[in-house]
């Protein structure tokens, strides 16, 4: 039945946004986010590939090619944006295209009972065609939002997509978590079956979808937004506190601390209170912090488990990786770097199991495409955030706040970078890329208005005046 009501909500989508397609931009933005959940349709008449969101993607995308004139814009994009962004494409289509070519140098066993097969057209699939295909999406989104008002229109669908995933965490998790422990791993894997992606992952988009939502409440005048946006963020900073990520939990403070460095102050004081009380009225969320902190050893002394803290990375999966990445740091092995033999057995050795990456999206990269990559990729992210650093110190309140948000998530995407978030363009990024174009549309329109500004100044300063006439 539910498949039926979503064929019926994507037809009637494309049908009312025939003059308007990012209308069905957004809705195709919406669904897409859940197209991980294991009721969403994967087949049409058995027909692999053949998904009502592919459909629905398709018919966006139709919808644009036959759009009104009246919305034919060129494309405005800074031409330094367009360069390290096409040089982001290379360096994943390079990592992706080294290791199709030799898929043999792959381990087959990583250090479970199951024996990997690698196929080229599942590897082409899952590694090359879905990251394009939802690279679409924030391209897209850019090119389509012109004015203040479609701004505004596309946070509230992006926050509207949050919500969705709130309501994942509140029907998978019970609200008893916040005052308890136990059973949380349980949790965490129900959350990662139902949302289509690990828990940490889904912390890290409700951490972005908090900060857009508070500074949209913050920001905007209209009181019907700052209220459903107060109530949003109420919501999500509970289903943060629920996945129990410490990498989502550092995420959010350190995006907090960057926003009111950038542009609310008062935040400066109020996270580390928030904190505090977080800390103090939330054992389970100071539990799941102070986890391997003062544990007991043999002699009886506290001291730090680093194994649990880091969940084996500083102990057993990183040093294997380092001393791969030293064996090629410039160009690295290709993409699935961590499965390259001879590496492979050496990660088993010491973990037990060969995981795909490496819980750490900068040696990842180090790894994949070595020092070469991790550099273009690293331009391409702080140029970024430099745009939307500029958003956010616009006069405009919408702006402002549009510029303020990409900034967080940002932040946040960076930050989570280092206890697993991947730097590649994969189909549980692409929301967090969706505010990052927001955020550059921000900067583009208010770098657009400050140069007509200063032209319409010079052209006041040195118009010709014409002399007055003199009557005799």
């Amino acid at each position: 039945m539910r498949k039926y009501i979503l064929a019926v909500l994507i037809v009637w989508l494309l049908v009312y946004s025939r003059r308007r397609w990012l209308v069905a931009l957004f809705g195709c933005i919406v669904i897409g986010a859940f197209n991980g959940h294991p009721d969403m349709p994967r087949a049409i008449f058995g027909v692999s590939g053949l998904s009502l969101w592919n459909l629905l993607l398709g018919g966006v995308i139709v919808l644009f090619l036959i759009r009104p004139l009246e919305q034919r814009h060129r494309w405005d994009a800074p031409a330094l944006f367009v360069g390290l962004f096409l040089a982001y494409l290379c360096v994943m289509f390079v990592a992706d295209a080294r290791t199709l070519l030799d898929l043999g140098a792959l381990t087959t066993n990583n250090g479970t009972n199951d024996v990997i097969s690698w196929s080229g057209s599942e590897f082409l699939i899952n590694y090359m065609f879905d990251p394009m295909k939802f690279m679409i999406l924030p391209l897209l989104l850019y090119y389509g939002v012109r004015d203040r008002k479609w701004l505004i229109a596309g946070v509230l669908a992006l926050i509207t997509t949050m919500m969705g995933y709130v309501l994942i965490v509140l029907r998978n998790v019970p609200v008893s978590n916040l005052w308890s422990s136990e059973g949380f791993m349980r949790h965490r894997r129900n959350l990662a079956e139902q949302a289509g992606m690990h828990a940490n992952d889904l912390a890290l988009l409700l951490v972005v979808g908090f900060w857009a939502a508070l500074l949209a409440a913050r920001c905007w005048r209209d009181k019907r937004i700052r209220v459903c946006c107060s109530v949003a963020a109420l919501a999500l900073l509970t289903a943060i506190m629920m996945c129990k990520s410490r990498g989502g939990f550092i995420a959010l403070v350190a995006a907090g601390i960057v926003c009111g460095v950038v542009c609310w102050r008062a935040l400066l004081i109020w996270i580390p209170v928030g904190a505090m009380a977080v800390f103090f009225a939330v054992p389970s969320v100071s539990s799941r912090i102070m986890m391997g902190v003062g544990v007991t050893d043999v002699s009886g002394q506290a001291t730090s488990d680093w194994d649990t803290i880091t969940a084996g990375r500083t102990t057993a999966l990183w040093p294997p990786v380092i001393d791969g990445i030293a064996e090629s740091p410039l160009i690295g092995y290709g993409r699935l770097g961590i499965m390259h033999e001879p590496l492979a057995s050496h990660v088993v050795e010491s973990e037990g199991n060969c995981p795909t990456h490496p819980h750490n999206a900068y040696l990842e990269m180090l790894l994949d495409g070595g020092l070469m990559s991790l550099t273009v990729v690293m331009t391409l992210m702080f140029a970024l955030l430099w745009a939307s650093l500029m958003a956010s110190r616009a006069p405009d309140p919408v702006l402002r706040t549009v510029g303020a948000i990409a900034v967080t998530a940002m932040v946040a995407y960076l930050v989570t970078g280092l206890s697993g978030k991947s730097l590649y363009f994969t189909d549980r990024t692409f929301l967090i890329w969706c505010f990052l174009a927001l955020g550059l549309r921000a900067h583009v329109i208010y770098h657009t208005e400050q140069a007509v500004a200063r032209a319409n100044l010079c052209h006041a300063t040195f118009e010709p005046r014409l002399p007055l006439a003199v009557h005799t």
